[in-house]
């Protein structure tokens, strides 16, 4: 069907190589299940639609096993906003924006089997953060790699830091990592 013939342009677009006839069969048949999971959600009609990615020949458990780093989600406490100095008001404000439209969003990355999720989603929010702050400027593809080898994480919040995890805050507080 349909995903047998995908396999083949999944493989060349991912660099996929298989040790066997019968990896490569066992991986096929992942491929569909996961590919016909796709297509049942997305004819859901949702406001977010599903797509092959360099994963789509994992089960759920391979990529968990492979790709989690068993962080815990610790969140540093936020001082409370105050509302009365809002200087937009809610009326003011637009139903939504799509950001994407705005040239404000980085292409997605491929962290690979490094933990430096915390990097990437802090890399991604400063460039997109600059450049709603000043439009006319390009959108910066900031370098997660430089934060996750030079924010130290000494009370190993989240990790030990690198590769072994950490949080975002310390990637916006760490003055070592301006990138």
């Amino acid at each position: 069907g349909v995903q047998t013939c995908a396999l083949p342009i999944f493989k060349a677009d991912h660099t996929k190589a298989y040790s066997s006839p019968a990896e490569e069969a066992a991986r096929l048949k992942i491929f569909a299940e996961n590919v016909a999971k796709m297509d049942m959600h997305n004819k859901q009609g949702l406001s977010w639609s599903q797509g092959i990615n360099q994963f789509t020949d994992l089960t759920k458990e391979e990529f968990v096993s492979t790709y989690s780093s068993g962080r815990l989600p610790t969140r540093m406490p936020r001082a409370p906003v105050n509302h009365q100095g809002m200087q937009a008001k809610l009326a003011d404000l637009p139903e939504s924006v799509d950001w994407r439209d705005q040239g404000v969003i980085t292409e997605v990355a491929n962290q690979g089997a490094c933990g430096s999720c915390w990097a990437f989603a802090s890399s991604h929010v400063m460039a997109s953060y600059a450049k709603i702050n000043n439009m006319t400027h390009d959108l910066w593809d900031l370098s997660p790699q430089h934060l996750t080898a030079c924010t130290p994480n000494p009370l190993k919040c989240g990790g030990s830091g690198g590769c072994m995890g950490s949080i975002e805050p310390l990637a916006y507080t760490d003055r070592k990592s301006v990138v």
